[in-house]
């Protein structure tokens, strides 16, 4: 569950700072380095000094209210831009995400993340990796924090073999943003496909030390250290990545088309 801030709502605030969204970001990518962070800078400053209006914060309170089901320590505040995970394009990490933010922070966040899309890195990333010259907008998700035992992320088919009869699975122990940052390298699982038809058992594994785990807590999120016999302790049984190989491919049979997932026990 969740709520969704949508592009609409980007482009109205933009509008109301006095960004051109589709004209100052263009331009900006068009500048050398050293005047190019300035005017994005300058894009972040207006950003900045943006106040929500009363009937904006009443819908968002409402919003939320809505996901609520019970007590909700903290929530998860994701950047979702339109031009992240095209077909010749990632964008992963270049956007912010904040974990474990307060109720009252929310709104904060959010503009954190709008932020975030003038950013010179998300500039020098596109013209050089990507042929989708169309300007990005963002929206944003707010979603409940998972306090998560193992979490990472699944291809419903082999990244780097192509093979339709593998996924594969990265794990790390609590949050997964050690591993979606780059800064932790994951335990690896390979589930093939059996005889039946049915993704049956772990082909390969690969169990990596992991020094720390992220962890949620009342305050925030937490580094917590490993010792060393438990950080290299694997972060899935077998059975646990069997269950969650059929369940992705569960995933790319509804959606028709190759997935991968992020996921949380």
């Amino acid at each position: 569950p969740g709520v969704c801030v949508t592009t609409a709502v980007y482009r109205d605030v933009c509008a109301n700072v006095g960004l051109d969204f589709r004209r100052d970001w263009q331009h900006a990518r068009r500048l050398p380095a050293g005047r190019r962070e300035v005017a994005l800078a300058e894009a972040r400053a207006r950003l900045a000094a943006f106040s929500w209006p009363a009937q904006w914060s009443v819908d968002l309170q409402e919003g939320i209210a809505n996901v609520r089901t019970g007590p909700i320590p903290s929530w998860a505040i994701r950047s979702s831009a339109t031009n992240e995970d095209t077909g010749d394009a990632s964008g992963a990490g270049l956007y912010r995400t904040e974990l474990g933010v307060g109720q009252g922070d929310i709104a904060e966040a959010v503009r954190r993340c709008w932020e975030s899309l003038w950013e010179d890195r998300v500039l020098g990333y596109y013209p050089a990796n990507s042929a989708n010259e169309s300007v990005p907008a963002m929206a944003v998700i707010i979603q409940p924090m998972v306090a998560a035992r193992v979490s990472g992320v699944a291809f419903s088919r082999h990244p780097v073999t192509g093979c339709v009869d593998e996924v594969l699975i990265n794990a790390v122990p609590g949050l997964a943003e050690p591993l979606v940052s780059g800064r932790m390298a994951p335990d690896e699982y390979v589930v093939r496909r059996g005889g039946s038809g049915r993704f049956e058992y772990v082909s390969q594994r690969r169990v990596t030390a992991k020094p720390y785990m992220m962890r949620l807590t009342p305050g925030g999120t937490v580094l917590d250290p490993l010792a060393a016999e438990e950080g290299l302790r694997p972060s899935l049984t077998d059975d646990e990545a069997v269950q969650l190989a059929a369940l992705v491919q569960e995933i790319e049979k509804a959606l028709g088309l190759p997935v991968d997932v992020e996921w949380a026990l």
